[in-house]
């Protein structure tokens, strides 16, 4: 008698765009590169907003060769929060057991993926955080000026908002479903 196996996790990855051409399609194959190499049922969801440069287009045509990447093309610029609020609500819809998001102009590396989505698999987080404020994160070409205004802002997020997360602005995060279904 064989046991049935165990269904591999639904991964979706959201990645909001705009003017991101150069490095959409490259970003979408290293992140499901990455998934498929854990054997997780791994999916990109580009949620762009309009850009002017194609960036939508270009996934679309890469959409139909590729059922793994999907795209929600919005009609124009409705904000970040938004693009994540709608990436998220569609992401749930399709039976997602971990949600993660990430920007395209790879300041994340696809390769850290893995081990943020695996903390919410495994039930140990409802948020992972990938920080640039911990031991082996960090930022590139950013001017000391954003640094300031990034540790500054999340440090009044501690006070104000009692949030004891020091890089809450970060955009490299998995979610648990249950955590996402109250929000969005």
């Amino acid at each position: 008698m064989t046991t049935p196996a165990t269904p591999a996790p639904v991964v979706r990855v959201v990645i909001p765009t705009y003017d991101e051409a150069d490095n959409a399609l490259a970003m979408c194959e290293a992140v499901l590169a990455q998934l498929a190499a854990r054997g997780w049922d791994g999916h990109v969801l580009v949620v762009d907003d309009d850009s002017p440069d194609g960036t939508g287009r270009i996934v679309a045509a890469a959409a139909l060769d590729d059922p793994r990447i999907g795209v929600l093309q919005r009609a124009g610029k409705d904000g970040l929060g938004v693009a994540y609020r709608d990436g998220f609500r569609r992401a749930l819809r399709e039976g997602a057991d971990a949600i993660c998001q990430m920007d395209c102009d790879f300041s994340h590396r696809p390769e850290d993926l893995p081990a943020l989505a695996q903390l919410v698999l495994d039930g140990r987080a409802d948020v992972a955080i990938g920080s640039r404020y911990v031991p082996g994160g960090g930022t590139s070409d950013w001017s000391r000026t954003r640094l300031v205004l990034s540790r500054v802002g999340a440090a009044w997020c501690r006070l104000v908002l009692g949030v004891p997360v020091r890089d809450i602005s970060g955009g490299f995060k998995a979610w648990a479903t249950a955590a996402l279904t109250v929000a969005v």
